[in-house]
């Protein structure tokens, strides 16, 4: 019998072999596909699924939070959270100048029955990735704790600080908070009487 297109028969298994390498080396290129897949899911996802906003403002009537990650400059806003939410598991992001507010509130919390994660201090205010990277920490270790769901609460802290908290809270799912509070003129600090509770973005 002829071969097809009349090619001899050492053609035909020059084209067998060289069908059999393609195919095992397609076969490798996607277990290695895979498990690079797998071990950087998270930047392949981010990458696959471009940021979007669509709970802006959502409204937290009955929401509840095990965890809350709180960005720190003064005790008041993160007690007065604390005493609304009453979480089971706090952390908290300070800078130099802040970390005597933050032990302060470390203490309160505790003697309310309260874990308090170590805190973590930034050695740069204005960065907003070692922000970031210090609240992925903290909302890493709530959760490994099974502390669901979490939240970031964004007030305190320089802009950069609060954004780079804002960005963890999005790359963790986790819900972002923040107190807007008036101004007292005569005793020329915040009024935490006036104090009221937002949700900036809740990603599930």
């Amino acid at each position: 019998m002829n071969n097809l297109f009349g090619w001899s028969d050492t053609t035909w298994l020059a084209l067998d072999q060289i069908g059999i390498l393609v195919g095992n080396l397609m076969l490798a290129a996607t277990i290695l596909g895979a498990a690079v897949g797998y071990f950087n899911r998270d930047r392949l996802r981010r990458w696959l699924t471009p940021n979007r906003f669509p709970t802006v403002g959502a409204d937290m009537a009955g929401r509840q939070w095990s965890g809350i990650v709180f960005t720190v400059s003064k005790t008041e806003v993160p007690l007065w959270v604390i005493e609304q939410l009453k979480p089971n598991c706090i952390g908290l992001v300070a800078t130099p100048q802040s970390m005597k507010a933050a032990d302060e509130v470390m203490e309160i919390a505790e003697s309310r029955g309260i874990e308090v994660l170590p805190p973590r201090q930034l050695d740069d205010p204005n960065s907003p990735s070692e922000s970031l990277e210090k609240t992925r920490e903290l909302l890493t270790a709530m959760h490994r704790a099974g502390c669901t769901p979490c939240a970031v609460e964004i007030t305190g802290g320089k802009t950069p600080m609060s954004l780079g908290a804002f960005m963890a809270a999005e790359e963790m799912r986790a819900d972002t908070l923040y107190v807007s509070v008036g101004y007292d003129q005569k005793l020329n600090r915040s009024d935490i009487r006036s104090a009221r509770l937002q949700c900036i973005s809740m990603p599930d």
